[in-house]
């Protein structure tokens, strides 16, 4: 994997882009809810109560090495679900966590993908679908605005034909960053184009990353818009934790939301945290960071 080293004031970075889940107890990412959080008090509304704060927040678990949630002691940290990037048909579910299935373009297009979606919704009801992993990223899913609104469209109704009561959502992009926005306007428009109607959806995805967009590290340059590379937000190394930034960003996509008719649905922030290596960010700059953005997603 191609590494490349930066040179700041706080002293020399190595990034190995290998290394691309947040570095937690249990090597399990964090992720939490914005449930129809309104960006600004002239769209204040009543948010679902949540009896147990623990209810927003879960886990992503990486298979790296063949690791599953069986192999980390989750029951302490009182979590309500957790994904994993694939499909199961018979998830684990420690201490009653529930999966979040996911169906990326590989398995979209294997021969066996009508029946093991079949037999998922047989055994998991009513389960929540999210509908790729960073379409907008082209070592993730790699997809242009049109390739991903028609990969969402035929997954949302081959889902919904076979299970009614089930939930999906969009695929989350890397950050909430204008050239990301602009990923997903061009990704309804091409919807709108292709089928007459607006994207129709459950629930919205987003990650929440602090990386710079360009060519030679961080999140790239979304497929299909090269032409746009400008925009690109150049973030300094030392952006990575800053939770001004952060915040600011999730309002961001919840105003991008209202303003194209999302208003009304949850967003999940369902990646995000601290990539870069401990010489850069110790322990106690992800513990700081961490600490507080559980303390904005529960305000």
């Amino acid at each position: 994997m191609h590494t490349q080293r930066y040179t700041t004031t706080r002293g020399p970075v190595r990034l190995n882009w290998a290394f691309l889940i947040l570095a937690l107890p249990l090597a399990l990412a964090l992720f939490g809810t914005l449930a129809l959080a309104a960006p600004t008090v002239a769209q204040a509304q009543d948010c679902p109560a949540f009896p147990n704060p623990g209810a927003r927040f879960g886990f992503n678990v990486a298979r790296d090495a063949g690791h599953t949630i069986a192999d980390y002691d989750v029951h302490p940290l009182n979590a309500a679900w957790y994904l994993d990037y694939f499909t199961q048909v018979v998830p684990s579910q420690p201490a009653g966590m529930r999966f979040a299935q996911m169906i990326r373009p590989p398995f979209w297009r294997s021969a066996t993908m009508t029946t093991t979606v079949d037999a998922i919704i047989a055994a998991n009801p009513g389960a929540l679908w999210i509908v790729g992993n960073e379409p907008d990223r082209d070592k993730q899913d790699g997809l242009t605005p049109a390739a991903y609104a028609t990969f969402y469209h035929d997954a949302y109704h081959f889902l919904k034909a076979r299970d009614p009561a089930s939930r999906v959502a969009i695929a989350g992009v890397v950050q909430s960053t204008p050239l990301r926005r602009r990923y997903l306007d061009m990704v309804l428009t091409a919807y709108r184009d292709a089928y007459g109607s607006a994207l129709p959806v459950d629930l919205w995805t987003v990650h929440a990353f602090i990386l710079p967009e360009n060519y030679q590290w961080g999140a790239a340059i979304p497929p299909g818009l090269a032409e746009f590379a400008d925009e690109g937000m150049q973030y300094d190394i030392w952006d990575h934790d800053n939770l001004d930034i952060f915040q600011a960003n999730l309002v961001a996509f919840r105003q991008w939301m209202a303003d194209n008719g999302y208003r009304d649905k949850a967003l999940l922030v369902t990646e995000y945290g601290i990539l870069l290596p401990d010489i850069a960010f110790p322990h106690t700059a992800v513990r700081d960071f961490m600490t507080g953005t559980f303390d904005f997603f529960l305000s």
